[in-house]
């Protein structure tokens, strides 16, 4: 592990699970633009910001002190308002009787000394389809817009206050790959729990389980960085005593997810707490964790990674043609290009930058793509045996 890595995870470390880290080793350390990059693909800057400079107060070159500040203040400003906001609608919609499950984002934010510095992109909420044209009439009157759809999900967007929301109507994709996973979260809306602020949340165990299966997905596709790991260590941190860690297991291993979920436990064991619950007492596997720390936040550290996707998802997925390789499905599009999101008209000018991008870093890409197949495999999440001919049962 390079200086800057290892220096990053202490700063997480003491910043975040507000651990007693010695920093003696690091009192030479000159690496800042590489700290900056690493820390900025991983959406991490807001965490550690306030303990960098603690620690190295005076002793960061003037050049590398403003391009932190920058960043950490954008993150959790605009995360600042985009929590608020959100809160106040989910507040208005429970008075017209709507409750839509809230996923990741605003449900581990609160897990962190400073909320704000936990970004999202946007906010996932999970409905039953019969609830969606009720919701979708409040947010019209609440002045947000239709952003695309996807076969399985709606987005929308308050321009406003930046705010976008993305509405599932099952916890994963509804095609056979993924029917083993949302099976697991049969009857969610039984078991679904109220938090002190009154959002609806999923169980503590069925949210455990989804976030090492939403985690699967992203590394499936182009990689899970340190803040999606960070998330599952704060959420066993916290909720240890809440979750039913036995079922979770029997689930997992179910969907085929079983080995992933036990590398990550051991990864969190090693770098975030030691103290944590893990599945099995095997050693984090070093391949990886660099994929972990090269992937940036939800494997989107760089363009060569991000069109590996076409090779790893069309592994998963049983499904390949050139045709979706050129033209993806405009969700994924919508991921890679984000304004084609906020600006649906845009979205052949989307496909062209894509295409051209292709034709730039195709051979790349399919090295990372088959470099990181290799690994997927490793724990199982493909297999000789596509995953659209999979039942999900051992």
């Amino acid at each position: 592990m390079k200086p800057y890595e290892e220096l990053l995870l202490k700063l997480i470390r003491s910043a975040v699970l507000q651990k007693q880290e010695d920093f003696s080793e690091f009192s030479d350390f000159a690496d800042w633009g590489n700290l900056f990059a690493l820390s900025s693909s991983h959406s991490v800057v807001g965490m550690i910001y306030d303990k960098m400079i603690e620690v190295f107060d005076g002793k960061i070159p003037e050049k590398y002190a403003i391009w932190f500040k920058h960043s950490a203040f954008k993150e959790m400003s605009f995360q600042a308002v985009r929590s608020l906001t959100f809160a106040s609608i989910y507040e208005e919609l429970k008075k017209k009787n709507i409750a839509p499950v809230v996923l990741k984002g605003e449900v581990l934010r609160r897990l962190y000394p400073k909320p704000e510095s936990r970004t999202s992109l946007d906010e996932d909420l999970l409905i039953e389809p019969e609830d969606y044209e009720p919701l979708k009439n409040e947010l019209v009157l609440m002045g947000f817009e239709e952003a695309g759809e996807g076969r399985d999900e709606k987005h929308w967007v308050n321009k406003k206050y930046s705010v976008y929301f993305e509405i599932h109507f099952s916890p994963f994709p509804t095609e056979k790959s993924y029917e083993s996973w949302n099976r697991i979260f049969d009857n969610y809306k039984d078991r679904s729990m109220v938090n002190e602020n009154g959002v609806v949340l999923l169980s503590r165990t069925d949210n455990f389980i989804y976030l090492f299966l939403h985690a699967a997905i992203h590394f499936i596709y182009s990689g899970v960085g340190i803040k999606q790991l960070l998330d599952i260590a704060l959420f066993i941190k916290n909720y240890k005593d809440e979750i039913d860690f036995k079922y979770a297991e029997t689930m997992l291993k179910k969907a085929k997810a079983f080995n992933f979920a036990a590398e990550i436990t051991a990864f969190i064991k090693k770098y975030f707490c030691e103290d944590v619950f893990t599945f099995t007492k095997k050693e984090v596997d070093e391949s990886f964790a660099q994929d972990v720390f090269s992937s940036g936040s939800l494997g989107k550290s760089d363009k060569d990674r991000i069109h590996s996707a076409n090779v790893t998802s069309t592994k998963f997925t049983g499904k390949s043609s050139l045709k979706k390789i050129l033209f993806p499905p405009k969700k994924r599009l919508q991921i890679q290009y984000p304004f084609a999101k906020k600006y649906p008209f845009l979205l052949p000018v989307a496909w062209l930058l894509r295409l051209l991008s292709n034709l730039t870093h195709g051979k790349r890409s399919l090295q990372t793509g088959n470099e990181r197949l290799k690994l997927i495999k490793k724990y199982g999440l493909i297999t000789k045996k596509t995953r659209s001919d999979n039942d999900g049962n051992d």
